[in-house]
């Protein structure tokens, strides 16, 4: 989990207010941080280093002809595969740096080579313009501000407050729409004037004549995928389901830190720990439980754990504990949520 910074338009060349941008999301990327600044641009960010830690691949990253760069949150899973592609001098081993390259050589057209979680923004300081790209299920967040003279981007809302834009107006809508399905729908946010970028979108954001031209393109649809392999039968479905899952668990394995199962005991994460212990030795396994016997689920965690010899660590967290951290737990969220995601 990393984290970024953007302050586009008019004024944006602060750093003060990127610098405090970063400051409040530092808890996202404890290894390094850092910012660009320049007339019409600052990028931001902070990481966690999972993939060539080396301080070489820190972000903002420049481009070799020093006219692209790039901040980005997230993991590129075939970054390898796309790097063996590309005519690059590449000087570091990161899916960062893949991006750049993928970018000059595809320009938008990139995004459909792209297999990983992500949310990115690649400024061009040739034509002062920033190209903004979310994944597909959005699952790395991306909220945004813009009022015609600027436009701010973060991986949290409470960094875009904290760039002294926003009216920091509640959204009165949607706090009742909050109130009633216990989620903020479509993209807006409970902050009036911020909003979340589109899932599965990419933007060509420019400043012209002092003003912001955003123009939104969806480059990806569920809907287009769904019945393409409507009439498998059950036993070449299994097949399929146990090929995806192998593939995913090969690009998960790709890092330069420890790997683990988050493992609840439930279906899903017993499944990836048997599945990890087919591909690599003893395993680390963590559980996170209460001491409420009738809730907790960590003795099914405990069988998995000794049926697949992994290196199991249990977390049980007591009343005392969770009461004495509620106010701390609420402030990380940055939009409510109804079931704690």
């Amino acid at each position: 989990m990393c984290g970024l910074n953007v302050i586009f338009g008019e004024s944006s060349g602060s750093s003060d207010r990127i610098r405090d941008m970063n400051e409040v999301i530092r808890h996202r990327g404890p290894d390094n941080e850092d910012f660009l600044v320049f007339k019409y641009c600052a990028l931001g960010h902070v990481r966690l280093s999972i993939i060539d830690a080396n301080s070489i691949s820190d972000q903002p990253m420049m481009s070799n002809c020093g006219r692209y760069y790039l901040v980005f949150n997230g993991e590129i899973y075939n970054y390898q595969e796309l790097r063996c592609g590309l005519e690059y001098e590449f000087k570091t081993r990161s899916d960062t740096e893949v991006l750049l390259a993928l970018y000059i050589r595809h320009g938008s057209d990139m995004l459909r080579f792209l297999n990983g979680m992500f949310s990115f923004v690649i400024y061009d300081s040739l034509l002062n313009e920033l190209f903004v790209a979310r994944d597909r299920f959005g699952i790395k967040p991306l909220y945004y501000y813009a009022d015609g003279k600027r436009m701010v981007l973060s991986s949290e809302v409470r960094a875009i407050l904290k760039s002294r834009y926003s009216s920091k107006v509640l959204n009165v809508e949607k706090l009742d729409e909050y109130l009633e399905y216990q989620t903020v729908i479509s993209n807006h946010t409970c902050v009036e004037d911020i909003k979340v970028f589109p899932v599965a979108s990419y933007a060509r954001v420019c400043f012209r004549d002092g003003k912001i031209n955003l123009v939104n393109n969806v480059y990806w649809r569920f809907s287009d995928y769904v019945n393409i392999n409507g009439n498998l039968g059950f036993f070449d479905a299994q097949d399929l389901i146990h090929e995806k899952l192998m593939k995913s668990i090969e690009y998960n394995k790709i890092s330069d830190v420890g790997i683990g199962v988050f493992l609840s005991g439930g279906v899903d994460s017993s499944l990836l720990t048997a599945l990890f212990s087919q591909e690599m030795n003893r395993i680390n396994t963590f559980n996170v439980s209460f001491d409420n016997k009738e809730f907790s689920e960590a003795h099914y965690a405990r069988k998995i754990s000794d049926l697949y010899q992994s290196t199991h660590h249990e977390y049980v967290v007591d009343h005392s504990e969770i009461h004495s951290n509620l106010e701390k737990d609420l402030r990380t969220y940055d939009l409510p949520s109804g079931d704690g995601y």
